[in-house]
């Protein structure tokens, strides 16, 4: 009970650290290009949470508030059950995962939206070992994981991925890789905007706001039906 207890006394002391960290970063933010109506409602979002927000326009990359852009850009961070986007995205597209969602093995019959709505572990798990290490290294590089985003604000983290990792857990925890926030917000994009990988940009003058025209890095190579898959419009 005791060591229960200390153990309990731990974790909040560490959760008070970040809720303390978040709140330090958010007032030294560059506020600089900032839509301040839009960086209060993201604020009031996220409350007295350790946390940072990234409100983007999917189809231009236009950065309207980044709250807390010290863990947003600059800091890489374990993507947990996000990577699941990736792992569905390349189940998809190499067929590891069929038409109808299911994975071809009779031991998980869920299909593909309620292995995400369920995260279910085993589900990518198997989808992941299916699809190997190298293929899934390759799908994440195209959805911008591992290299920075090319926003401009300065000393952004290109993040991590893992090269050589077969284990399940890499594709169902994220297991091995490093991603930033951003990083993710242009992945997500990518997936509603029908696979535009574009690069966040902060306009940072009235002109830059008026004229702001956005652009691309690249198209998503894969079918074109994969991104429908995740968001259907």
């Amino acid at each position: 009970e005791q060591a229960a207890r200390e153990a309990r006394e731990r974790h909040l002391a560490f959760e008070r650290g970040l809720k303390t960290e978040t709140q330090t970063n958010i007032a030294n933010d560059d506020l600089e290009g900032e839509d301040m109506e839009v960086r209060r409602a993201a604020i009031n979002a996220l409350g007295n949470r350790a946390g940072t927000v990234v409100v983007m326009e999917p189809q231009t990359g236009k950065v309207l508030s980044i709250v807390n852009q010290e863990w947003a850009i600059r800091r890489s961070f374990k993507p947990c059950s996000t990577i699941k986007l990736v792992t569905g995205v390349a189940g998809l597209n190499e067929k590891v995962i069929g038409t109808d969602g299911n994975i071809k093995t009779r031991k998980f019959p869920l299909n593909l939206d309620d292995a995400l709505a369920h995260s279910n572990n085993s589900y990518f798990q198997v989808a992941g070992q299916n699809i190997g290490n190298e293929r899934m290294i390759s799908y994440a590089k195209a959805l911008g994981l591992g290299e920075p985003t090319g926003i401009n604000a300065e000393n952004e983290s290109a993040g991590k991925l893992p090269y050589g990792n077969n284990n399940g857990r890499v594709y169902s925890h994220g297991d091995d890789f490093e991603v930033t926030p951003l990083q993710l917000s242009v992945m997500v994009s990518a997936l509603s905007n029908g696979g535009k990988m574009v690069v966040p940009q902060i306009p940072k003058t009235r002109t830059e706001k008026t004229n702001f025209r956005g652009y691309m890095k690249n198209r998503l190579s894969f079918r074109k039906k994969i991104c429908k898959e995740f968001c259907p419009e």
